[in-house]
């Protein structure tokens, strides 16, 4: 059975922004190439589904998060602080008031040394004959990576990258590999890791950003979701447990009662906050035209459901921690008045509707239960009939299946067959090979030694789809020996992680490169080739904005999608008022809904 569930979407910068992207949303757009769309959503679901156990071993026990890297190695966090070690503010109540006032990381860290002998439930974990905040640094949680030497098709090597364990260490919920690159998001801190010696194993660690999780919170709202964008950034999503983080550049982002989506170049600089306002999205995914999507945790209110993000720009997605404890707050109790709570009372957890507040971006639609694992079909995973669709857990075995359509300048989605396997499924990955590898959690009961697992999911082989062993071999083949003519033709292939990888190497050879992306301007019949060029320019472009004059050719096209990049790229490189400005005023007028949206944040 198909379940259909629409929504609209506002703008984000200011009012005038909120108020015409409102407008954009609530009329159909005419979308690039909406003809491929339409007909492989109307393909047949693949019934015969493959799930092996890929994995099995007491290093991967409490998965979490995954990612496969083109060489096929898994990498795979793992959970024992939670809720032990990383303390769950459910569990202590007379905390709720003292945990709303922390403004930063450091604040808690000066609780926890305080008063943390005060408080029940905390083994002498070091077995020094007291309980104090040392207890909360003995549990290690860490990034393993597993991989499968013998040939036999399943893993059987484990190597341990890195733990986390000091007294206000989270857990490592989030896990991105890129290239020889490994990205880690164990709150509060954001990791990078550098194979530095060439071994397969990245070993030299890179902090990218503190200060992300300001609050003490429930378990599970973590620093996740790490994932590669097309503009070649990497992207993260932080749970309602707020953020109070200075940069390397100095910049700050300040705001310790909202999640939010950060991002910041693949070397790790540039760190910034691209949206606000999610309560807990644990994973992120671009669809194959640069949409950031998610699926978002509910506040566990009676009648409330989950909400399905589209996060642009500057968006705010409206949730407040602080709205989760509206019944401890002194108010309440001294009135003898029931809380107010905006959330419920004025329906913000719903798609947008006549009496919708203005200074949000709404959902694009609610579902249930509650998500964990999500990401995106790159286009020859698994098979043809779900080249375009999107894979959800929520910790249960099965993945469930949906597919993001245009609706105006935002989308519908609709929920398709689910594919049972697995077990307590979380983290969610696509490796080379096609399958979808998901981590298995298997609950708070799972002790240190019991196995854990990572599970395979395929489709019978008459179901495959027909390029991925082509796919394969260019993902782990080596981009900098190839061609600039094979690299372009790369840049149209049918998987975006072919096409990023093209993308990348080009941008990493200078002006040979932008003649590469200059030439598919060209190329109108070429859609993907075309948007992964406009994004090349702008990736080289946030180093050298003189390159954004590569972009002029691109203007002249009719195509309404081209339109909608070109006006990201000029309006993500910063340079709104400088060059492109007419384009960008004439995108106003555009009939596209969508041009007018992103030409509208543009300036």
């Amino acid at each position: 059975m198909m379940h259909r569930y629409s929504f609209t979407v506002e703008g984000q910068s200011c009012n005038f922004m909120k108020k015409l992207c409102l407008q954009l949303a609530l009329f159909p757009l005419v979308f690039f190439c909406p003809n491929d769309r339409a007909q492989a959503q109307q393909k047949k679901p693949v019934a015969e589904y493959t799930v092996t156990q890929w994995a099995s071993d007491p290093a991967i026990a409490r998965g979490v998060a995954i990612s496969v890297s083109d060489r096929g190695a898994a990498y795979v966090t793992t959970a024992f602080r939670r809720k032990q070690s990383s303390l769950d503010i459910r569990r202590i109540h007379n905390w709720v008031k003292t945990d709303l006032s922390f403004t930063s990381v450091e604040d808690r860290r000066a609780h926890y040394r305080a008063n943390i002998a005060d408080l029940r439930g905390v083994p002498d974990r070091d077995k020094n004959g007291v309980s104090d905040w040392k207890d909360l640094t003995v549990q290690k949680d860490g990034v393993v990576q597993v991989v499968g030497k013998d040939g036999d098709g399943s893993a059987d090597q484990f190597k341990i990258v890195d733990t986390y364990s000091s007294e206000v260490t989270g857990i490592p919920a989030g896990v991105l590999a890129v290239g020889a690159d490994l990205f880690v998001a164990a709150e509060p801190e954001f990791f990078r890791y550098v194979d530095g010696d060439g071994d397969g194993l990245p070993e030299k660690r890179q902090k990218i950003a503190d200060g992300l999780q300001v609050h003490i919170g429930q378990g599970g709202h973590n620093l996740s979701g790490v994932t590669l964008g097309p503009d070649g950034r990497v992207y993260i999503s932080l749970a309602d447990k707020g953020h109070s983080v200075k940069t390397k550049e100095g910049k700050v982002y300040h705001n310790p009662n909202s999640g939010a989506i950060f991002r910041c170049e693949l070397d790790g600089s540039n760190f910034e906050r691209f949206s606000l306002g999610q309560r807990n999205a644990q994973e992120l995914a671009f669809d194959a035209y640069g949409n950031l999507l998610s699926m978002d945790n509910d506040g566990d209110y009676p009648g409330e459901m989950e909400r399905a993000l589209y996060i642009t720009e500057g968006s705010d997605h409206g949730w407040r921690l602080n709205w989760q404890w509206l019944g401890k707050q002194d108010f309440t109790k001294i009135s003898g008045t029931k809380p107010y709570n905006p959330w419920m009372q004025e329906q913000l957890f719903l798609p947008d509707h006549k009496n919708h507040a203005a200074y949000l971006t709404p959902t694009i639609g609610n579902f249930g239960p509650g998500p964990c694992g999500f990401t995106a079909n790159p286009g020859t995973a698994i098979s043809e009939s779900l080249s375009d669709k999107f894979f959800m857990t929520n910790n249960k075995s099965e993945v469930r299946v949906f597919s993001f359509s245009p609706k105006g300048a935002s989308f519908v989605f609709s929920e398709h067959e689910k594919i049972p396997g697995g077990n307590a499924n979380t983290g969610l990955a696509v490796g080379p090979d096609g399958a979808l590898y998901a981590a298995s959690y298997k609950g708070d009961k799972v002790k240190r030694g019991d196995a854990g697992a990572i599970y395979r999911f395929d489709v019978a082989e008459k179901y495959r789809h027909p390029l991925r062993a082509e796919t394969k071999r260019i993902l782990q083949g080596n981009a900098q020996a190839l061609s600039a003519d094979v690299l372009s033709v790369w840049l149209g292939h049918a998987d975006q992680r072919v096409r990023l990888k093209a993308q990348f190497e080009l941008v990493s050879r200078g002006d040979q490169g932008m003649s590469v992306f200059v030439d598919q301007a060209k190329n109108a019949t070429a859609r993907f080739a075309q948007l992964h060029a406009i994004w090349g320019i702008g990736q080289a472009a946030r180093k050298k904005p003189v390159l954004l004059k590569h972009l002029a050719p691109f203007w002249k096209s009719s195509e309404p999608e081209v339109v909608c990049q070109l006006a990201k790229v000029t309006g993500d490189v910063g340079v709104r008022s400088e060059l492109y400005r007419d384009e960008l005023l004439s995108g106003l007028q555009n009939p596209s809904l969508r041009v007018q949206f992103f030409s509208a944040i543009a300036l």
